[in-house]
Order: C-alpha cells, then sequence, then structure tokens
C-alpha cells in the first residue's frame, strides 16, 4: 500500500481430494505480510520447514488450515517479486530435501519467465498499437480543413490512444498569461471552447508551463477549486 506495507491473498490452489481447500479462507486474503517471516521472500529467500518451527503468529494461521510442514518460493518477474508458491503437507511433518527445493525454485523460474515472456509480448502489441494510433492522428490532423478540427481530432485520438474518459487541449497566450480552452473529448467536448480564463489564472495548463514537465494529479476529488481549464 502507499505505507509500503506487503500485502498477499491466495489467488490459485491445488489440493488431494482428502484435504479442505483454503482458497475461500478469508484469512488468506489481504494478508499482511510485512512482520511476519514471509517478507523474507521479497527479498528473494525461501521460506520452509515445519510449521511449529515459524514464529507464533505464522503458526496460527497454518495450524488453523492443518498444515504441519510448508514451503514458499518467491517468483520474480524483472527482478521484481510478484508472486510465490506454497507448499503444505499436511498429514504429517516432514523435512523438504534439497532436490525438493531445487524443484520448486525451478518451477517458480519457469512461471516467473513465462510472466516476463506474457508482458513482454503484450508490451510489444501496445506499442504497435500506439504507434499505429499515433501515425493516423497525425496523417488525419494533417487533412482537418482548419485548426478547431485538427484539435477536435487530436483530442479524440488521443483519449482513444490511452483509454482515457475525457481529453482537453488548451492553447497558452503568453502575451496575456493566460490558458485558451481550445478543443475537448468526452462530457465537455461541446462546451470546453467557450469557456474563458482571466489572465494570470492558475490553471493546470500554466502550472505544468512552470514545472516544465508532465503535471500528474493524483487525487482529483481533493481539488475543491473550480478550475476552468483541464
Amino acid at each position: 500500500n502507499e505505507n509500503g506495507e506487503l500485502f498477499a491473498s491466495l489467488q490459485y490452489e491445488w489440493t488431494t481430494p482428502d484435504i479442505a481447500p483454503q482458497i475461500d479462507n478469508p484469512a488468506l486474503k489481504h494478508l499482511a505480510i510485512n512482520q511476519t517471516k514471509f517478507a523474507d521472500l521479497a527479498l528473494g529467500k525461501l521460506v520452509w520447514g515445519s510449521a511449529s518451527e515459524l514464529p507464533e503468529k505464522e503458526q496460527e494461521l497454518f495450524s488453523g488450515m492443518g498444515s504441519l510442514s510448508i514451503a514458499a518460493i518467491p517468483i520474480f518477474v524483472n527482478d521484481t517479486w510478484w508472486a510465490s508458491i506454497f507448499f503444505h503437507e499436511c498429514r504429517h511433518e516432514r523435512q523438504w530435501i534439497d532436490i525438493e527445493l531445487e524443484v520448486f525454485q525451478t518451477a517458480a523460474s519457469i512461471f516467473g519467465a513465462a510472466e516476463t515472456q506474457s508482458r513482454t509480448e503484450k508490451k510489444l502489441v501496445r506499442r504497435q498499437l500506439a504507434m499505429s494510433l499515433l501515425q493516423e492522428i497525425v496523417t488525419v490532423s494533417l487533412q482537418a480543413a482548419n485548426m478547431r478540427e485538427m484539435g477536435e481530432t487530436v483530442t479524440n485520438r488521443l483519449a482513444h490512444l490511452i483509454g482515457a474518459d475525457r481529453c482537453f487541449f488548451t492553447l497558452w497566450d503568453d502575451t496575456n498569461q493566460r490558458a485558451i480552452p481550445f478543443a475537448a473529448y468526452g462530457l465537455e467536448q461541446h462546451i470546453y471552447a467557450n469557456q474563458e480564463t482571466k489572465p494570470g489564472e492558475m490553471t493546470f495548463t500554466q502550472s505544468a508551463l512552470n514545472m516544465e514537465r508532465i503535471l500528474i494529479v493524483e487525487d482529483t476529488v481533493a481539488v475543491t477549486m473550480l478550475i476552468s481549464d483541464y
């Protein structure tokens, strides 16, 4: 979360027919792990052994599941902890042997490699789509009959490019130091260009120009001032 606390939730499960499934166990949903042994997974460390050897908090969790021995192996994607595989022995306590732990790590590596490849493929597809749409935007903009039509085309296509609900296009009047609403996509599409800003009025456009970088508004609900320039 925003405080850097780690949480984990059980997503998939396989059990033998005689073992009670835990997939709907509320204790395994949004489980805080910062203060548990499983925080070591984020460091790439394996966590394994008898449940009775774990700290009290973890013992309580696994005793409720009927787990006597566990082995937890982290899965990394692009050097970032992405998930973990847990193996549980519910019939008797056991000490995992080296070859078993090596097999578990191999499985984790396969999962990590598959997810990495999937993300790479998705990035390539998104990039190709973005490049195609950008080329289309440039082509259509050059064919526009006037500046207004060009602005409307750009806002419409850019909104579709990133899947945005709204897109606003402003011009900057450097002489009078004010933003000029020009074109928009979304609910304000037909009224945006008719709005006016006063010289020196602080707007998102002016703020971005002053900072000389992208302006990101994390919480638009918290913005209480009525700003005509989006």
